[in-house]
């Protein structure tokens, strides 16, 4: 990825509606990147009288952390990388010894390949807070796993104060506490976690007088044709398998799109009933090719969408495989990700769910050669995320 930002990248003309990358630390900041530093060098407003600024939706420590980088001398994008890095570096530490303990060496290597090579990993290496969050949310899991509460209470209260779906950690540990009555400290450790939010909201009550603005601030990324709950995936629905045009008219304009991706699934339906006659290789291979097919027709609405749909059966096929904490907390992760009805950046927050890689580290160990392959796809994708990214391109 860094060869592609700092090499390829700037080497590619404008493309439309983004930029002609340079060499330089700036191609791993943008987009969210810029709210970021703003927040680290200017801080929030705190005007209680003026309209409610955005910013406030933005949670406090990795500005904060990049803050005190910068202090010492570091440009902003460069203390952002740093911040993202050494966090997610922990990740992977953790995410290798907790699979490896419990599912064997060979799932750990899926897991880490997983969480290193999804394209959204993209965004653990840039001035965001993904790296940050995974390193937090890590920490948080293992050591509850291990009954180390004290570690446990500490890190989640940071996670909750990096990213407002650390949230999730609450009703996961708790849960997880009470099923297997655990002892006192474990309650009061799954509780931990809303010292981290509760922190920022006694700061937003402080600033601006609203201990709630994180929550309001969210409107700013509400779209505006949104009539009610749930809008927007229906019409990433629509325009995954009816097609832009179809969707954005309402009738069927191009009945060209909707009639190939009735081929393409009647392609996969009969793949999945030759499976076990054509060998895994062979099938693999045109599975493949079906998904690539599906992606190169639909673009981003057809990624996004088999993403979201493609984790939720991942987690109830991986159900009975994984222990109760990673159990709890992909599905309280999941109902905070998809409680907005938005779609703006659920792919992004799906792999900020450190057990996303996990299941899907356990699934691709039983099959190696599929593995091998989405593996491969996902090496292009982050590719072509990255170069995105490098233009100022929307990416997720």
């Amino acid at each position: 990825m860094l060869l592609v930002m700092l090499g390829l990248a700037p080497l590619l003309p404008a493309p439309p509606g983004g930029i002609q990358a340079e060499w330089g630390w700036e191609v791993f900041s943008a987009w969210d990147s810029d709210h970021y530093q703003a927040i680290a060098t200017q801080g929030y407003p705190g005007e209680p009288t003026a309209e409610l600024s955005p910013l406030f939706a933005f949670f406090p420590l990795f500005p904060l952390v990049v803050r005190g980088l910068m202090v010492l001398g570091l440009p902003f994008a460069v203390a952002g990388v740093l911040v993202s890095a050494v966090g997610f570096g922990v990740a992977v530490a953790i995410v290798d010894r907790w699979v490896t303990e419990d599912y064997g060496p060979i799932a750990a290597r899926w897991a880490v390949t997983v969480l290193s090579c999804f394209p959204f990993s993209l965004f653990a290496s840039v001035a965001y807070t993904e790296g940050l969050f995974l390193g937090l949310s890590s920490l948080t899991l293992y050591q509850f796993h291990h009954r180390r509460y004290r570690q446990a209470a500490l890190w989640g209260a940071l996670a909750t104060a990096t990213r407002i779906t650390g949230l999730a950690l609450v009703p996961a540990l708790g849960l997880v506490a009470w099923k297997e009555r655990r002892s006192i400290a474990a309650f009061l450790a799954a509780l931990a976690p809303l010292a981290g939010v509760g922190a920022y909201g006694l700061y937003c009550g402080l600033r601006v007088h609203n201990p709630l603005a994180f929550v309001e601030a969210q409107k700013y990324w509400q779209a505006a044709d949104q009539a009610f709950w749930g809008q927007p995936w229906l019409t990433m629905v629509a325009q995954a398998f009816l097609g832009p045009a179809n969707a954005e008219a309402g009738a069927l304009v191009d009945p060209v799109y909707p009639a190939i991706v009735l081929l393409i699934g009647g392609l996969a339906w009969g793949l999945r009933s030759g499976w076990s006659r054509w060998g895994e290789t062979r099938s693999s291979a045109c599975a493949a090719v079906l998904i690539l097919g599906f992606w190169l027709l639909g673009g981003d609405p057809a990624l996004n969408l088999a993403i979201a749909i493609g984790t939720l059966v991942l987690f109830w096929q991986t159900r009975s495989q994984l222990q109760p904490l990673p159990w709890f907390y992909s599905l309280s992760s999941l109902a905070i990700i998809f409680a907005s009805g938005r779609t703006i950046s659920v792919e992004r927050h799906i792999y900020g769910m450190v057990t996303f890689s996990l299941a899907l580290g356990l699934v691709l160990a039983k099959y190696p050669q599929r593995g091998r392959l989405l593996i491969a796809f996902f090496g292009l994708l982050l590719v072509l995320m990255s170069l995105r990214f490098a233009q100022h391109l929307w990416v997720a």
